[in-house]
């Protein structure tokens, strides 16, 4: 009963939603039971696919190519990315599904847990981040992974170990490409030889340990076949005029206007405004600027892929909700303001609070990219003014 009503306390209730025990038990929840029960329902497809990259691996098999007996669509990952499924991939199927699902959500609690802010910002985060864990773990995706990589150098900058930082960002890039968006932290660290060696030797690393499975020129020509399907796959996203699934700002024009835009040009366009964002010294010195310019990178990096998917809004969202701790105390009214937009018409887009008409309706425009959009232009214009400490006395923890 004591329990019970505790949950009437606004600040007891609020301490327990936040507590390490409850963001544990519910990611083991979402992380871990909501797949395996999708994997016992039949939905299958991206763990079968992973499983056997590990195989095609040992076998010396093209990785890239298709292999409709055995799953549908493509490998899309490094080849190291094998190597991080291979310890589940030779489990009894039930129990690899249930390791590799730990695995992953360990992986992006871990992350989040590492970063250098108080832990209740670190379980708002969690919170924040849960719909969209959800739809990314439900379809066993790996964009919890490629995030965690991301926070985990992040963290690593926070408390001034650039080599740490280095090779996670290092693993990022190799498993997903996705990861390059770390290499920006090179301008929020004071060692910088120090992170530049770390990518290097971390790089190395991921690109001959494959080769313990498989053999040098295996591993040499692998490289070759992910880019050019990387490539294809790039071809044929664009060229979706109408349906669902892909949810970046290129699909929301051209299924609402009929309209392409140009994907090199907008991509070029958009890495020059993060570089000069970078070399911006007082937003490179500003006790934020690290975790601000992740925030925005975050976000854009799903907004402006081709092969953006509902499951890979969970990098966005993770970029949002670092923003938000950013602004919470600051700036409480823009924060709850662009939070909810984000939540309300982007995180419960593909759930079933959204009915299938709309819901269709709303995924056929890929609308879905829209608040995010909005929230990533703000989020860059406030990148050239930077702010000191946060407003927050509990911000950074003991």
């Amino acid at each position: 009963m004591t329990w019970l009503a505790s949950l009437f306390d606004r600040e007891k209730a609020a301490a327990r939603l936040t507590s390490l025990p409850f963001i544990g038990i519910l990611y083991v929840a979402i992380g871990v039971v909501a797949p395996v029960l999708k994997y016992l329902d039949g939905n299958e497809n991206n763990i079968r696919i992973f499983f056997a990259s590990v195989r095609h691996l040992t076998l010396e098999q093209d990785l890239y190519a298709p292999y409709p007996v055995e799953h549908a669509d493509y490998f899309l990952y490094g080849p190291v990315f094998c190597l991080f499924v291979a310890p589940f991939a030779y489990l009894p199927s039930l129990l690899g599904v249930i390791g590799f699902s730990l695995a992953m959500t360990a992986c992006f609690v871990g992350a989040v847990y590492s970063l250098k802010i108080s832990a209740t910002e670190k379980a708002v985060i969690c919170l924040i981040c849960c719909v969209d864990y959800l739809t990314n773990s439900q379809n066993f995706q790996t964009n919890g992974l490629v995030a965690a990589t991301v926070l985990f150098g992040l963290g690593a900058i926070q408390r001034d170990r650039p080599v740490l930082a280095g090779l996670c960002i290092a693993f990022g890039i190799f498993m997903k490409v996705y990861g390059i968006v770390g290499l920006s932290l090179f301008f929020f660290t004071d060692r910088k030889l120090r992170f530049a060696l770390a990518v290097m030797a971390g790089s190395a690393f991921c690109f001959f340990a494959p080769m313990l499975l498989s053999s040098w020129q295996f591993i040499i020509d692998s490289y070759p076949s992910w880019f050019r399907r990387l490539g294809a796959e790039n071809e044929t996203n664009t060229q979706i005029v109408s349906g669902v699934g892909y949810q970046s700002i290129f699909d929301t024009i051209r299924r609402c206007f009929g309209y392409q835009l140009p994907v090199l040009p907008v991509l070029v366009g958009v890495a020059a405004a993060f570089a000069a964002a970078v070399f911006y010294r007082p937003l490179t010195k500003s006790p934020n600027g690290a975790m601000r310019i992740i925030a925005a990178a975050l976000i854009g990096l799903i907004l402006f892929s081709t092969g953006s998917e509902n499951p890979t809004y969970i990098i966005l969202m993770t970029g949002v909700a670092l923003w938000f701790v950013l602004h919470w105390k600051s700036a409480p009214r823009l924060a709850w303001l662009g939070l909810a937009a984000v939540f309300v018409f982007s995180s419960l887009a593909p759930t079933e609070v959204y009915n299938h008409a709309a819901g269709d309706w709303y995924d056929r425009h890929a609308l879905r990219a829209v608040p995010g959009f909005a929230l990533w232009c703000f989020a860059m214009v406030e990148l050239w003014r930077p702010v000191g400490d946060r407003h927050d006395s509990e911000t950074v923890e003991s």
